[in-house]
């Protein structure tokens, strides 16, 4: 769950889960559960300068938040919990939109596949899932849109953190964009001779 989770930021390149597990045993916070890096959809060897671990308990999640910038700068630049990363949470936890039945499934394996999404979700009535892929490698982005029958089946998918594919544990943000596998939505334009039959 998020409450178990910290935000790592400004990971140095060279860093690894092996490295990361290392250095929270060295400050004596052993029971991590998982180390998720996130990297570049072109290159699953480029990270990203961030990531997320999980612990088995709240206090070591607050031991964690609790290390000095002395102890961390060399492998991580800052780790905040998920209550202290307001930007993140605002993300994560926001108000549903009213009428709102797809949520963005993020942090799935690159390999993974609709019918994984599918099957992941299906006691909440799940209607369709895209999964946003490169336009040009077609590797997964590692998220996915998910569109429900209803705004109440979105509610009750969003809300369910034991959510795992592949074993890794995803998390939701609600999505009241086109369910095709890309964020943004492109302005219509008025074309020259739509304004000359205006004018």
């Amino acid at each position: 769950s998020m409450e178990h989770t910290v935000i790592l930021k400004g990971l140095a390149l060279d860093a690894t889960e092996k490295s990361i597990k290392a250095f929270f045993t060295s400050n004596k916070i052993e029971n991590i559960l998982e180390i998720r890096l996130f990297r570049r959809d072109s290159d699953r060897t480029d990270l990203k300068n961030s990531g997320q671990v999980v612990f088995d308990s709240v206090d070591s999640v607050k031991k964690a938040v609790k290390l000095t910038k002395e102890k961390t700068a060399a492998i991580i630049a800052n780790i905040r919990s998920c209550d202290d990363n307001k930007i993140l949470v605002g993300k994560i936890f926001a108000e549903q939109p009213k009428g709102c039945k797809t949520i963005s499934v993020n942090s799935i394996p690159y390999h993974c596949s609709n019918q994984e999404v599918l099957n992941a979700y299906q006691k909440y009535k799940i209607v369709s899932v895209k999964i946003a892929r490169n336009r040009q490698t077609h590797r997964c982005k590692t998220f996915a849109h998910a569109e429900f029958k209803t705004p109440e089946d979105a509610k009750a998918a969003f809300s369910d953190t034991s959510i795992k594919i592949h074993g890794r544990s995803v998390f939701c943000k609600y999505d009241v964009g086109p369910a095709d596998g890309h964020r943004r939505k492109i302005p219509k334009t008025t074309t020259a001779k739509k304004r000359k039959r205006e004018e």
